[in-house]
């Protein structure tokens, strides 16, 4: 511990008596939640499950404040396209946090962490899905979906958050995907659906569909892309991470590990003490459509989440492929 506590500047035996509080006496006496800010990689060794409070010892009783002395990150402006890119490091605390330890408590919340491994599913990333609410902006996805006027396949379904919706709405869908947890929840929520649990890259249905969609950057390889294109008789509707949003700037919640034009690392906090990290592929809105084109697509539609807005500044953007037959 004392390793980690040097990572940030600060030693065991400072002047102003920094002491460790664990996360059960942290709960036990003020039935507090962890707090994020500090990542895992920042932690050597430590266990992840615990929470780690540096306080001031005179303070004893003091209830640590979130935001006092801890740099949760800022978000910047975004610039041109194609922006020269930073080696990304993570964030600890900064100059000013390292003075502020003598007036107020800190909190370094260590997150939980998952992964989407759809060799070897992880049991909390069924935890983390089904703890986030449904979707209530459901555009594009729903005029999309009915101008399909029949049954949508919908790669990486999940936990439901937006097959649930739609099929409120009047859609009817088949889900794919990979995690057995995730297809178990939404089963439950939803008894009539039809779910196939595999891998994108191993699904034959021997049928095609009206449309085929693949939110969160489930279509993202080349591969994945082709097996949508092949189970489309029209179109193919995707939702891809914006590479120029995701490198411009330092964002709260979304940390960039390792990037290079073609890749990314990435970890992103989500409400109640989750961390996703991801490996993902960076598709360039100006290449799309030699990327759709390889699959015998065609663009039609490529819009930010606002479709009147800025498309550099979209954390995500969405797009419509025809068949070219």
């Amino acid at each position: 511990m004392a390793g980690a506590l040097a990572s940030f500047g600060l030693e065991a035996k400072a002047e102003h008596g920094l002491q460790i509080v664990l996360r059960e006496l942290l709960e036990g006496d003020h039935g507090l939640r962890p707090f994020d800010s500090v990542q895992p990689s920042q932690l050597p060794g430590y266990d992840r499950r615990q929470l780690v409070v540096l306080s001031d010892a005179d303070d004893r009783d003091k209830v640590p404040l979130t935001g006092h002395g801890v740099d949760l990150g800022h978000a910047g402006s975004l610039g041109q396209l194609r922006p020269q890119r930073r080696k990304p490091s993570p964030r600890g605390l900064n100059e000013h946090d390292r003075g502020q330890h003598s007036a107020e408590s800190i909190v370094l919340g260590v997150r939980r962490m998952v992964r989407d491994d759809p060799e070897h599913p992880d049991p909390a990333f069924v935890e983390l899905y089904g703890s986030i609410p449904d979707a209530v902006d459901l555009e594009p996805w729903l005029g999309w979906c009915r101008r399909a006027s029949g049954t949508v396949l919908y790669l990486g379904v999940g936990a439901g958050r937006l097959a649930v919706p739609l099929a409120a709405a009047g859609i009817e869908l088949v889900g794919v995907d990979a995690h057995p947890g995730m297809l178990e929840r939404l089963q439950a929520r939803m008894p009539g659906v039809e779910l196939v649990q595999t891998r994108i890259e191993d699904l034959d249905l021997d049928r095609r569909f009206p449309l085929v969609i693949g939110p969160s950057s489930i279509l993202e390889s080349a591969e994945c892309l082709a097996i949508a294109a092949r189970h489309c008789s029209h179109r193919v509707a995707m939702e891809l991470m914006n590479p120029h949003w995701l490198l411009d700037a330092e964002h709260p919640t979304v940390r960039v590990l390792t990037a290079t034009a073609q890749n990314a690392e990435i970890e992103v906090d989500y409400p109640g003490g989750w961390t996703q990290s991801a490996a993902i592929l960076l598709r360039w809105p100006e290449d799309i459509e030699s990327f759709l084109g390889v699959a015998g697509l065609r663009l039609e539609v490529m819009r930010g989440r606002d479709a009147d807005g800025d498309l550099s500044e979209s954390s995500t953007y969405y797009v419509l492929a025809r068949t070219l037959v």
